[in-house]
């Protein structure tokens, strides 16, 4: 996927790469694009659509197995990986709660602009604050 916002005379676009696609074409002439014409609620709703898509696409390096299939629920972006060994460098503990701290408030942020829903965040809170406790 490929998000460019519309900047003074020129045009942005919203282009999704299919596997297999053949080589790219100017996005106005890409069936798998939306042209944005520089109008500012186009280019914020459409910046929205690409974060939700991309939250829910596999990693790359991820195997065909880790592909999310339909009515399969999506794990949260932002939540907290399950802990696996500590740390090589040895960090101290207040740096964990720091982060984890700044983890918390950017959900919340993230929360208030839209960007997640209330399931979403509350999924994601609770792992976070799972790792608090865990890191005690």
């Amino acid at each position: 996927m490929e998000w460019r916002a519309a900047a003074g005379l020129e045009s942005g676009y919203l282009r999704f790469r299919p596997h297999g696609a053949p080589e790219r074409v100017k996005p106005e002439h890409d069936p798998h694009a939306i042209e944005l014409w520089g109008f500012k609620k186009e280019s914020g709703t459409t910046a929205l659509l690409a974060a939700a898509v991309a939250a829910r696409l596999p990693h790359p390096s991820a195997g065909p197995d880790k592909a999310l299939t339909a009515g399969a629920p999506a794990r949260p972006a932002l939540e907290a990986p399950a802990p696996t060994a500590p740390p090589a460098s040895g960090a101290a503990p207040a740096d964990d709660h720091d982060t984890l701290l700044r983890r918390l408030r950017e959900l919340g942020e993230l929360r208030r602009e839209g960007i997640l829903t209330e399931e979403e965040f509350t999924t994601t809170k609770a792992a976070v604050l799972e790792r608090f406790h865990t890191t005690d």
